[in-house]
C-alpha cells in the first residue's frame, strides 16, 4: 500500500521531533476492519481533500483546520491520551470542568501542528505493513509503516490503535522509536509539578491562540 504522504517536518511537534503521520487520517470504519487498511484508505483520503482544496488553501491556509478537524479527529482518543499525558496523579485531581478544558487545548494544539505540517506537504510515500500475529481478541495493536522521502532516506513510523465500541483508534505514534504520548509528557511535566493541570491549560490556551505557521 502506497500513497504519497507529508513532508519531513511533519515530525517537528512543539520542542519534539516526532510527528510525521500523526495520528495519520482515520477514515469511518468498523470495528473489524483491519487496522492498516484504515489507515491506507485513510491517506488516500487526505491527499484527495489537500489536491481538491489546494488553490483555497494557498489563499486560505486556515481551511486546513476544518480539513483536519473533519477527517483526524473523529478518529483518534483524544481523551485517552490525554490521561495519560497528565498521569494519574493530576487528572485524578483534577476536577471534571478542567478535565475538559484540556481535552479541548491538548486536541486543538494536535490539530495545529498537524495543519501546520500539512501545509507543508511534498511528495513524500508511505508504505503500511500487516500487523505481526493478527488482531483477533486484541484490544490494542501496532501498525508499522515507513516514510519514503525524495531525497531517499526513509522514515519509520509505527501507530499504536485501540479497539474502541466507534471502531479503532491512535492513541499514540512512534517516531525512530520516539513515543508521541512520552513526549508530551516530558513536556508537560514540569508545568505539572510547577503549577499543577490549570497552569498547563493556561499555557496551552496562549498557545493555541497565536496565528498558524504556514512555514
Amino acid at each position: 500500500m502506497k500513497h504519497t504522504i507529508f513532508n519531513r517536518n511533519y515530525i517537528s511537534m512543539s520542542v519534539l521531533a516526532m510527528c510525521i503521520g500523526l495520528f495519520s487520517c482515520f477514515s469511518i470504519a468498523k470495528a473489524e476492519t483491519r487496522p492498516e487498511a484504515i489507515l491506507d484508505g485513510a491517506t488516500k483520503s487526505m491527499l484527495n481533500s489537500l489536491q481538491t482544496n489546494k488553490l483555497e488553501l494557498k489563499q486560505n491556509p486556515n481551511k486546513i483546520y476544518a480539513i483536519v478537524d473533519e477527517i483526524l479527529v473523529p478518529h483518534v482518543d483524544t481523551e485517552y491520551m490525554s490521561k495519560w499525558v497528565v498521569g494519574r496523579q493530576y487528572w485524578t485531581a483534577a476536577t471534571p470542568e478542567q478535565r475538559s478544558r484540556f481535552i479541548v487545548e491538548f486536541k486543538k494544539m494536535v490539530v495545529r501542528s498537524y495543519a501546520s505540517s500539512l501545509l507543508a506537504y511534498s511528495n513524500q510515500t508511505v508504505t503500511y505493513y500487516p500487523i505481526k500475529g493478527g488482531i483477533e481478541g486484541k484490544s490494542k495493536v501496532q501498525v508499522s509503516s515507513v516514510i519514503r522521502q525524495p531525497n531517499g532516506s526513509n522514515v519509520n513510523v509505527a501507530y499504536r490503535l485501540l479497539r474502541t465500541s466507534g471502531g479503532w483508534k491512535v492513541y499514540d505514534i512512534i517516531i525512530e522509536g520516539v513515543s508521541l504520548l512520552q513526549g508530551f509528557q516530558s513536556q508537560f511535566a514540569d508545568d505539572l509539578r510547577g503549577a499543577g493541570l490549570e497552569k498547563l491549560i493556561t499555557k496551552l490556551q496562549s498557545h493555541n491562540a497565536k496565528p498558524l505557521n504556514t512555514k
